[in-house]
């Protein structure tokens, strides 16, 4: 697990924001934290560096990102320009790129960063995120009070992010990052490219509360996976069985969308289950998990349970006792929903535990999917299953050349 923080703090120099940033990389293990407007002298750098407990500290050259990161991450700078810093990271022999962004107040000044960031994204053809304060919205749904937003600045952002290819993977947490009296807006967000989505599946960003700047911090978890083939999405419906599952849902859903949260109908539905698709994935890995491994350790909390309700029979114990049960048994409603929903069954019934039975019928679908012989035109018999591939390929490519023939 690779864990980023990302905050406009508004000045770290104090006490209390120093305390703050350093309560929250201890809670969260980050291990790459960038600090923007930090509002105290370059000098002080190293001092705030050996504060939070950071190995390594860089400021770029208008002072105004300050990135902070571990001994075993290699962060190299390749370009330091006063909006952004371009950089490459290495984690655990992986490298991608990143550019954490502090973007002007402007709309002129915002040109030359989306300029930079377009002309950036031309020359990489490798994982990238880009994260930071972009200091403006993408549609006028990221904004509560105040004046009505500029349209021509809202249409810069949102070019910069098509011809960028970068992509928002939706967040938990408030809608709204930045807040000052009665006005609210996203002004702060992480987006990713093609290249990042399919390498590290398991990406996501959440929206942290607010306490000592009006900005929200951004939390990144990244779950290392690229040693893992792909694997498509599939809904499983045993996270209906989870409390927890309404509210990942519920906080992605309400989310506007990007680029145009006014598009209605079948489009908006698809563009809100495209997206949604990504917190889900990190939700299943890092929340929801393993529930066979959460059977087994729910098992073990009942015996430990039964235990201590037999050396001491106490109301507490007894309590104790129920819920571990109670915690088994939900987990097990987990499991049967898993193996029905992968066995296809079309009968079940209710109170039926005999969960072998699916788990017996999704491995007898997996086999009899397997093709172990085939025969070629000319009446050979082919079972090395790296030929049956072969020549699998071959006969749909000689099908697809007869068809574009008639076309």
């Amino acid at each position: 697990m690779i864990k980023a923080l990302i905050w406009n703090i508004r000045g770290v120099g104090a006490s209390p924001s120093q305390d703050r940033v350093k309560n929250l990389c201890r809670i969260n293990d980050i291990q790459l934290l960038v600090l923007l407007e930090p509002f105290v002298s370059v000098t002080k750098l190293d001092s705030v560096r050996r504060i939070l407990g950071f190995d390594h500290a860089f400021a770029n050259c208008s002072n105004k990102i300050w990135i902070f990161w571990k001994q075993f991450i290699t962060f190299d700078i390749l370009i330091d320009l006063p909006q952004v810093i371009h950089a490459n990271v290495t984690i655990n022999h992986i490298s991608s790129f990143v550019s954490f962004v502090y973007a002007s107040c402007t709309r002129m000044g915002r040109k030359i960063l989306w300029d930079q960031l377009s002309s950036f994204a031309t020359t990489i053809n490798a994982p990238w995120l880009v994260g930071g304060d972009f200091n403006y919205i993408t549609n006028g749904s990221e904004r509560i009070g105040g004046k009505p937003p500029n349209f021509m600045a809202m249409e810069d952002f949102n070019d910069m992010i098509v011809n960028c290819n970068l992509h928002n993977i939706g967040f938990s947490g408030s809608g709204f990052t930045w807040n000052k009296g009665t006005m609210w807006q996203r002004l702060d967000r992480i987006l990713f490219n093609d290249q990042w989505i399919s390498t590290f599946s398991y990406t996501h960003t959440e929206h942290l509360t607010r306490t000592l700047s009006d900005h929200s911090p951004l939390l990144l978890n990244v779950l290392n996976n690229t040693n893992s083939s792909f694997q498509p999405f599939r809904f499983q419906n045993m996270w209906l069985l989870d409390n927890r599952f309404e509210d990942i849902v519920k906080s992605n859903w309400e989310a506007p969308l990007f680029p145009d949260n006014n598009v209605t109908g079948m489009s908006r539905l698809w563009l809100k289950l495209k997206r949604l698709k990504q917190p889900l994935r990190w939700w299943n890995k890092c929340i929801f998990k393993n529930v066979f491994t959460n059977i087994k350790l729910a098992e073990s909390n009942v015996a430990n349970a039964d235990l201590d309700y037999m050396h001491d029979a106490s109301i507490t114990n007894l309590s104790n006792m129920n819920n571990a049960k109670h915690t088994l048994f939900n987990l097990q409603e987990k499991e049967e929903a898993f193996w029905r929903q992968k066995a296809s069954a079309k009968f079940f019934v209710d109170g039926d535990r005999n969960t072998s039975y699916f788990h017996n019928i999704a491995n007898h679908n997996n086999t009899s999917r397997i093709i172990h012989k085939i025969t070629t035109p000319e009446g050979d018999e082919i079972t090395n299953p790296d030929l049956i591939a072969s020549s699998g390929t071959k006969f749909f490519e000689k099908i697809s050349t007869i068809i574009l023939g008639w076309i």
